[in-house]
């Protein structure tokens, strides 16, 4: 028995985690879910104060209308009375109290409305409250979000260090090294025997080199001619 209740707590915690990672990844979205929830219930309190606004209103006329019935008929008993009718007179008399009873119930109504309208009239001010401080979380998540996804995206970009390019741009250079230099050998191979030969003099001696002891000796043959 201990060991199912283990299991269904751990079953249970799991669920509880799930649904925590799902709400997390989902954040902007459940929280806009729940401002259309709070702006439909704000919309409900506003529409719910119209209604009690307007049976306010109905009650209002209700009671005006009554005193001033009241009022023309207790013109209606006197002027009987001063005729002389007073069976008539208190017929009226009569039908005054049945109204003058019904104010007080009217009255009573109309205060609870507007008790009520006070009441309705504050749910929807602290509802407008909400709807409005959930509509600048929500862009802030919305925006928190956008950051992490360009962020996430940014750092799954893979960005060699330009080793390998390099590695690529040496091998090629040898290769074509490479293929200059046979490109050079064979054009040695193919000049005249002369021309190898006064090549390789000028390689081993070096282009120019000796010319200034050649000048000093024709200039000391000359010295020598004109004596």
């Amino acid at each position: 028995m201990k060991l199912l209740t283990t299991v269904f707590r751990w079953l249970k915690a799991k669920d509880a985690e799930k649904s925590e990672a799902i709400e997390n990844a989902n954040a902007a979205a459940f929280a806009k879910q729940d401002l259309e929830q709070l702006e439909r219930d704000r919309d409900t309190a506003r529409d719910a104060i119209a209604g009690i606004k307007a049976e306010a209103a109905r009650l209002e006329r209700d009671v005006a209308a009554k005193k001033t019935a009241i009022a023309a008929k207790t013109a209606d008993a006197e002027a009987l009375l001063n005729a002389g009718k007073e069976d008539l007179a208190t017929q009226v008399c009569a039908l005054i109290e049945d109204m003058e009873a019904e104010i007080p119930v009217l009255e009573s109504a109309l205060s609870q409305q507007r008790g009520l309208c006070d009441q309705q009239e504050k749910q929807y001010q602290q509802l407008n409250q909400a709807v409005s401080d959930a509509r600048r979380s929500l862009r802030m998540m919305q925006t928190m979000e956008a950051v992490a996804a360009s962020t996430e995206k940014a750092a799954s970009v893979k960005v060699g260090d330009g080793s390998s390019a390099l590695a690529r741009f040496k091998q090629r250079e040898s290769t074509i090294r490479l293929r200059l230099d046979k490109a050079q050998a064979a054009s040695e191979l193919s000049a005249p025997a002369e021309q190898r030969l006064d090549d390789q003099v000028k390689s081993a001696l070096g282009a120019g080199k000796g010319s200034s002891v050649l000048a000093r000796l024709k200039s000391r043959e000359q010295k020598l001619l004109t004596q």
